[in-house]
């Protein structure tokens, strides 16, 4: 795609209107491939996420129903409180983050790598006097848009260093929330009669879930 901007704007610029007509019409062929790349890319990526995310539900599943365990879970104190609330929120995000990720980044490095050659080709060198001694400083675009990308990663990383926690606490709180929300519907459905004292506890547990459900 670079190259075949570079060589519209040469024709352009030289006013040669069979190159530009040929071009535009190449033009056509690469937004079909580029296009159909594109399909493929999110075909197979959501193809793996799904496949992935089917298999290992099974999992978890199969292990939280073996020897009776979703009973046993129930007698011990600890995060895992309200674990069939969260084995749906817990395998997507442990199936789809993994492979955005994993394009993401691979996407970040074809792209990289394209920058740098571009910005080395045009960027050219810098010449430098630093107390009377000549400095020559080779691709100095690239140099510097590395600094600026050290800097912009490292304050990402100072700043959310508190994230992954925050993310786990409002994901438990949701489960309680969720789980709340459940037993007051499952009560009402066996037609208990609530009594006012007890009513108001469960809704405060409501609250203070929904509370610790946002970020802090």
């Amino acid at each position: 795609m670079n190259t075949w901007n570079r060589a519209t704007f040469d024709g352009l610029q030289n006013r040669n209107v069979a190159t530009v007509t040929l071009l535009s019409l190449i033009y056509f062929v690469i937004l079909v491939g580029s296009v159909s790349l594109g399909v493929i890319q999110v075909y197979l990526r959501m193809a793996l996420q799904r496949r992935w995310r089917a298999w290992l539900n099974g999992q978890l599943i199969d292990r939280w129903l073996a020897q009776g365990r979703y009973y046993q879970l129930n007698l011990l104190t600890g995060d895992h409180a309200n674990p069939e609330y969260r084995i749906a929120d817990d395998v997507r995000v442990a199936t789809d983050s993994p492979v955005d990720f994993v394009s993401g980044i691979t996407q970040a490095l074809l792209s990289g790598v394209t920058f740098i050659a571009v910005l080395w080709t045009i960027g050219g060198a810098l010449d430098l006097n630093i107390l009377g001694m000549p400095l020559h400083v080779p691709g100095f675009l690239v140099i510097a848009a590395a600094v600026y990308a050290s800097i912009a990663s490292g304050s990402m990383v100072l700043i959310g260093r508190r994230f992954v926690r925050v993310c786990e606490n409002k994901n438990q709180a949701e489960a309680e929330y969720r789980y709340t929300i459940s037993r007051m519907k499952y009560k009402a459905r066996q037609g208990w009669a609530i009594p006012a004292q007890a009513r108001c506890i469960m809704l405060a547990e409501t609250q203070n879930s929904s509370r610790r459900a946002e970020y802090r």
